[in-house]
């Protein structure tokens, strides 16, 4: 498939157009674009690519959220794992878990295709960010295979309409110019928490038993839940026709 995305790449061609509406807010550095459409630095894009990001709090308060779900939602998937390799529990079980994950999160991605147009995208992502971590809940009081399978799959089905809805408006907001360092920033900071998960999940079970382990990661999942639903500006997005009277804050 990465072959094929290769390939496919290939045909994309630069955009030339610049975005004269988006107007840069006070202290924000604006995206540099020359008369010609010419290529800057990478350390300029670097840099103008964080400091328009960081100038906007919505755009903050999403890479926050991003990165804390992420924190949680694959330092449970490390948790059962290695749990279920320490139980001695067959292999092909353990590969179920990833299974299940795959089937939820494609389920997901029928349902965000009908619904993603239709519903208002900040009350949406709202209850999918909840829907998570109430799925994960039962894990905290029991360690049972089938429960773990179950409860984990459902965890992801929210995924693709949280991306579809809250990803979608923030980069339906971004110009052009900025579309692929606004990946970045958006990335980085989720992928750097992420990567300390598995040394997370392997120092905790050992120590606090599998319960507590889910319960230390549930807790972040928590936290970014309650986030979208404080934050006002992501709770009350609008649905994707009414995206345009909206700004990125």
């Amino acid at each position: 498939m990465y072959a094929v995305a290769g390939v496919t790449a290939a045909g994309i061609r630069e955009s030339h157009k610049h975005d004269a509406t988006v107007r840069p807010e006070a202290g924000a550095a604006a995206p540099d674009v020359s008369a010609d459409g010419g290529s800057w630095s990478f350390f300029k894009d670097f840099r103008e690519g964080w400091s328009w990001s960081l100038h906007r709090t919505m755009l903050v308060m999403t890479m926050i959220v991003s990165a804390l779900l992420n924190f949680g939602i694959n330092g449970v998937q490390y948790g059962i794992q290695l749990h279920l390799v320490s139980a001695g529990m067959n292999g092909a079980y353990i590969g179920f878990i990833n299974t299940g994950i795959f089937c939820a999160m494609l389920a997901g991605a029928f349902i965000a295709n009908r619904m993603s147009d239709r519903l208002p995208a900040g009350p949406v992502v709202c209850v999918g960010f909840l829907f998570s971590c109430l799925a994960m809940v039962p894990l905290v009081c029991t360690s049972n295979y089938w429960v773990m399978l179950i409860c984990n799959s459902l965890s992801a089905l929210p995924f693709p309409i949280i991306n579809a809805m809250m990803l979608g408006f923030v980069f339906a907001k971004t110009p052009d110019s900025m579309q692929g360092r606004i990946t970045v920033t958006l990335t980085v900071p989720a992928q750097a928490l992420s990567m300390f998960c598995s040394a997370a999940a392997g120092s905790l079970l050992p120590v606090c038993g599998f319960q507590r382990t889910i319960l230390v990661f549930l807790i972040a999942m928590m936290v970014s839940a309650a986030i979208v639903v404080l934050y006002r500006p992501l709770r009350t997005i609008p649905r994707a026709d009414a995206w345009d009277s909206v700004e990125l804050q």
